[in-house]
This record gives C-alpha cells, structure tokens and sequence, in this order.
C-alpha cells in the first residue's frame, strides 16, 4: 500500500482491517489490491475505503457468475493499463468484461486486444473480408466495433463469440481458414477455439456445482467413516494394552510373594522363630517379599553363625 500511494499515512488501522476482511472474502489482496486500489482511485476519484468496497462487490459478481472471485479480480490487477482505457462508471464495465472473458477460458487482456483489433479499422476491415471469402460466410463485425469505441468490453467479448460459426463448422475448416478467422478476430487460432466453443449454460454450470457438492459430501463421509474406524482401532489397543497390564501386575506380584515364602522358609532353616517366620511371609503378600526375605535370610545367618560358635568356644 505504502509504495503505490506513496504515503504511510494512508495506511490505518481501519484500511489494514479491511484489508484483512476482502482478502478473506474474496481471496484477494497483497501487491495486486493495492495496484488495483491505487488505479482505481486514479479512475473515480473515491476513497480507499469505497473502493474496497466496491472490490468485494465486483467479487460477489464473479462469484454469482460461477468463476473465482480472486483469478477474475488478479486478472483485472494485471491489466490496470487496460483498466484505464476501457474503465467506465468506477470500473464495472471492466469487472464484467474480465467476468466473460473468464466463461471463456480467456482474459480481459485479451478482450482489450480484440477490442484494439477492432478499432483499427482499415485492417481490421480486410482481415474480415479475406476471412469470409475462405470460409464462405459473411462475418459482419461492425456491432462489436461500435461496441469496442464506445468501450463495452463485454458487448465486444458477447458479440464475438456469436460470431455465427459452429463448433461443427469449426472442427471441418483447414487450418488456413481457421487462421484467416482468428486474424479477422484479433486473436490466436486456440483462443478463437474458446470463443466458438462458448461459455457453459447455466444449467451446465449448476450440475457441475451440484455433482461437486456431492463428491465433496461422499469425500466428507468416507473421511468420517474412516476417522471412526482408526478410534475404535486405537480404543481396541488401548484395552488389549490396558489387559496386559493388569496381567503383567498379577504376574509380577504373584513372582514376588512366592520369591518371598521362599526365602522366609529358608530364613527358618537359619534358626528364625516361626513368628518371624510368619511375619516375612506376611510381608511378601502386601508386596515386599523379596526385600523382607532378604532381610530374615541375612538376620538368619547370623544368628546361626553365632550358635555355631558358642558350641565350639563353650559361649553362648
């Protein structure tokens, strides 16, 4: 914004934010906005914040007509030459030029190259006339040259495309004949295949709109019934873990008192008293058995080692 208008001041708060609000309306904004911006401002004389606002409008029309908000509003920012010449009442006779030209698989670039072709009328006049002699039909352009003066870039695109060639007739011409039609236009032979191939219908539009509602619902399911099942998988391991667990606990707790009996029975065999005994066993079924054990096993040792020598020594 700073570099188009040259000014920071322009750049408040209240522009920053909305900014923000036709980018994510519309998926437009950065370099682009802010040239286009800076042409229209040039074009109306209106407010930064009035021409945001007619930005989102124009992105509302593309959308209404079943094309990208952001490709026809980044179309018609490359094209701000274009948009100077042609621009009339703040410019939306260009947004709906750029919206045509789009149904078409074109650009306003290139309705303005019509435009220009036309208008340069002493050889525009005998491209038409060469082109009709090797098809063997009359073209008659002069409604999309009055169209292109007065700068109806979409009467110009409309006007063109019902130039009165089939999509039949089209596909039988040999490729000179096809070069002859597409010079008469101003374009490129591809590009004269868009225009008699036309826009889609309405109705065509809806059905494709509908058939790609349905495979995004069938996506959506298939995404759900696919998340439910990697739950209930992870919900499955979860338990199975949760078992296992468990087992490994009564395992490790069944190990250790039966390690601590044992070295309890062995501590008896030292000379402990049957209630010592009795208490390292106990000891081992609360889950300490094997250090009690150890405990009773290393007090026993002594205790015999003590009574062995007294019996040698005559001490008790």
């Amino acid at each position: 914004m700073v570099k188009q208008f040259g000014d920071t001041s322009v750049f408040t708060a209240a522009i920053a934010a909305d900014m923000v609000g036709l980018a994510l309306s519309t998926g437009f904004g950065g370099a682009n906005a802010a040239t286009l911006l800076k042409t229209m401002e040039g074009i109306s004389g209106a407010s930064i914040e009035t021409n945001i606002n007619t930005l989102e409008a124009w992105g509302n029309l593309a959308q209404a007509a079943g094309v990208s908000q952001k490709l026809v509003l980044d179309d018609v920012a490359k094209s701000t030459n274009d948009f100077a010449r042609f621009a009339k009442d703040g410019g939306d006779n260009i947004i709906k030029a750029a919206i045509a030209a789009s149904k078409l698989g074109l650009e306003l670039a290139d309705a303005a190259k019509i435009a220009d072709n036309l208008l340069s009328i002493e050889s525009s006049l005998a491209d038409e006339m060469e082109a009709e002699m090797l098809i063997g039909k009359q073209l008659n352009l002069d409604k999309a040259r009055e169209l292109a003066l007065a700068g109806d870039l979409e009467g110009v695109m409309n006007e063109v495309k019902n130039i009165g060639v089939s999509q039949a007739e089209w596909s039988e011409m040999n490729v000179i004949q096809r070069e002859a039609l597409a010079k008469s236009i101003g374009v490129e032979v591809g590009d004269m295949g868009k225009l008699i191939a036309g826009e889609k219908t309405s109705a065509m539009l809806a059905a494709d709109k509908a058939e790609e509602k349905d495979l995004s619902d069938k996506a959506a399911l298939v995404s759900q019934e696919k998340m439910m099942n990697i739950m209930m998988a992870m919900q499955g391991i979860s338990a199975a873990m949760l078992v296992i667990d468990q087992l490994r606990a009564g395992y490790a707790a069944a190990k250790a008192s039966k390690l601590g009996v044992e070295l309890a029975l062995r501590g008896t065999l030292f000379g402990l008293s049957l209630g010592t005994a009795v208490a390292t066993l106990a000891a081992s079924v609360i889950g300490i058995g094997a250090i009690a054990g150890v405990l009773t096993l290393a007090y026993g040792a002594v205790s015999k080692g003590k009574t062995a020598g007294a019996e040698e020594g005559g001490e008790i």
